[in-house]
């Protein structure tokens, strides 16, 4: 059985499976954060961190979705904040990416061109260093990468 294959060039964070390990030092499991730990939610680490960056970063508090006009003001939000979460890894045991911009998502058999130079002038021009840092500091957690900063990832993906 032939399995399908992606690839994902990121700038961001590598977040591994699991968030709790990230925290900083200073937490404790008697004080995680309480978006860690939403009892509605407790089961999707990764949409509670979500919804905690929009509240955070881009003042979006809502959560009732059949209001009126909720998904739209949901997207603004998303646009404002510049960064998402990724998966990566393989569907019985994903990973985590936090990024402020994947270049391409490349399906089994394609090849794609990167335009290095426009990348490294868009990061500077659009601060993602910036808004990756405020997003750790949000969530009160750090990254597995050797060096705490933002770094090119290139992530495999089986499906």
């Amino acid at each position: 059985m032939e399995r399908a294959s992606e690839a994902i060039l990121a700038y961001g964070y590598d977040l591994g499976e699991n968030l709790r390990d990230l925290l900083d030092a200073s937490v404790t499991e008697l004080s995680y954060p309480a978006w860690l730990v939403d009892p509605e939610h407790h089961d999707d680490p990764i949409g509670c961190a979500e919804r905690q960056l929009l509240a955070q970063l881009a003042s979006f508090t809502e959560t009732d979705f059949t209001v009126d006009g909720y998904r739209d003001r949901q997207r603004e939000a998303e646009a404002r904040l510049s960064v998402e979460f990724w998966t990566y890894g393989s569907e019985s045991r994903p990973r985590f990416l936090l990024a402020a911009h994947v270049s391409f998502v490349m399906d089994f058999g394609q090849v794609g061109n990167i335009d290095m130079l426009d990348l490294m002038q868009r990061r500077e021009s659009e601060n993602w260093d910036e808004k990756l840092h405020a997003a750790m500091a949000a969530l009160r957690i750090t990254p597995l990468q050797e060096w705490a900063q933002a770094q090119w990832l290139l992530c495999s993906y089986m499906g």
